[in-house]
C-alpha cells in the first residue's frame, strides 16, 4: 500500500514539474512576449521564474525521496532511475539558484542602463548566454522528465 502512494506521488511531481516547465516555455512566455514590451515581459517573467524555480526544485526533491523510501521498501536500487531524477534535481537546482539569479540581476543591471540612455553590449551578451543557458537547462529537465514518466508507464503497463 505504503508503495502505490509513493510511486502515486512520484508520478504526480514528476507531472507537476513537466506540466509547469510545459505551460510556462510554450505558452505563458510566448503570450507575455506577444503582448508586451520585451523589457516589460522580461519584468514579468522575473516575477514569475522564482517561484517556477522553487516549484520544479521541491517536485524534483519530492520525486527523489519518494525513489529512494522506494528503494528502501522494494529492496531494489534503479540506478538509471535514481541518476536520472539526480540529474533533473542538480539542473533545477542549478537553474533556481544560480543561473535564475545571474539572469535576474542583469536584467535589472540592463533596466537601469536603458533609463539613462545606455546599454552596454557585453551586458546584453552576458544576458544571452545566461538565458541560453535557461533554456539548455529547461530543455534538458523537459527531456529527461518525459523519459523518467515513459519509463513508469511501462512499468505500471507490464
Amino acid at each position: 500500500m505504503i508503495s502505490k502512494i509513493l510511486w502515486a506521488i512520484y508520478l504526480i511531481s514528476l507531472s507537476f514539474m513537466l506540466g509547469g516547465i510545459a505551460f510556462l516555455s510554450f505558452f505563458v512566455a510566448p503570450i507575455v512576449f506577444q503582448n508586451f514590451s520585451n523589457e516589460e515581459a522580461g519584468n514579468i517573467m522575473n516575477t514569475i521564474f522564482p517561484g517556477y524555480h522553487m516549484l520544479k526544485i521541491a517536485c524534483g526533491f519530492l520525486a527523489a525521496g519518494c525513489l529512494i523510501f522506494l528503494g528502501f521498501l522494494e529492496r531494489k536500487w534503479p540506478v538509471i532511475r535514481l541518476t536520472s531524477i539526480g540529474v533533473v534535481l542538480a539542473l533545477n537546482l542549478y537553474s533556481g539558484l544560480v543561473a535564475g539569479p545571474q539572469a535576474s540581476k542583469i536584467r535589472d543591471q540592463i533596466n537601469q542602463q536603458k533609463a539613462k540612455g545606455v546599454l552596454s553590449q557585453e551586458l546584453k551578451e552576458q544576458f544571452n548566454q545566461i538565458h541560453k543557458k535557461a533554456v539548455f537547462l529547461n530543455g534538458s529537465v523537459l527531456l529527461v522528465g518525459l523519459g523518467l514518466l515513459l519509463e513508469a508507464g511501462f512499468r505500471i503497463r507490464s
